[in-house]
């Protein structure tokens, strides 16, 4: 989703994920429909949504076979549940406070980034989805994300810039713990001294169910 695509909002209530990835079933207007979940983690395994009211919005692209992909949870804790769109929401807050040209899905040094800034500063998109308060981080196998950090330091060492940003969708999530889990938590403060930025920002929702990301006046992330 981007600011030229076409925006049509419908709402549904969540029943349940399928087996297959990316698909759930919601009922819409009595009917039981199939939907497109944007993202690659099974979303129920982090936050309750079964009987919950959500957002949809209508697909115009050719390429998906369901007409609705999920959006947002309207339910408490009100949620961003389209994972895929948090790449979108960096990359226009990006186009409102730096200069320069901003690319997406770069390579540099063998490296596909989330988002690169003038090819110098790269920008990682981490999303943070829970109806808890208190989140371990990170909440699953933690071998990609160590493998991210190794290569995330080589870079760091060759002169890039690089952010990693997190995105907390929902006003719930007050307390990130960073786990020990595979060695994740010393790995991140090697690239932390070695220069990497962390930016936190959070989801914010307007009357029209529009979203834009606010940024934390203090950080919640236990390192």
């Amino acid at each position: 989703m981007n600011n030229a695509d076409p925006v049509e909002y419908v709402q549904g209530i969540f029943l349940y994920e399928t087996k297959h990835r990316f698909m759930c079933m919601i009922m819409i207007n009595g009917e039981v429909e199939l939907c497109h979940v944007a993202s690659s983690m099974k979303l129920e395994k982090i936050i309750a949504l079964s009987g919950k009211r959500v957002l949809l919005t209508k697909n115009f692209r050719q390429d998906l076979r369901t007409q609705y992909t999920l959006y947002s949870l309207l339910d408490r804790p009100r949620s961003m549940l389209n994972l895929s769109y948090a790449n979108d929401l960096v990359y226009n807050d990006l186009e409102r406070s730096r200069k320069g040209l901003i690319l997406k899905e770069k390579y540099c040094n063998g490296y596909k980034t989330d988002l690169l800034v003038n090819g110098k500063c790269i920008i990682e998109v981490k999303t943070v989805l829970s109806d808890s308060s208190i989140v371990n981080y990170p909440c699953t196998n933690a071998d990609r994300g160590k493998q991210q950090l190794i290569a995330i330091k080589r870079l760091l060492d060759t002169g890039y810039k690089v952010e990693l940003w997190f995105v907390y969708l929902n006003n719930c999530i007050k307390e990130i713990n960073i786990t020990d889990k595979s060695d994740y938590k010393i790995l991140l403060n090697d690239c932390i001294l070695a220069g990497l930025k962390i930016i936190e920002k959070r989801v914010v929702f307007n009357d029209n169910y529009e979203i834009k990301l606010k940024r934390l006046n203090k950080s919640i992330m236990k390192i």
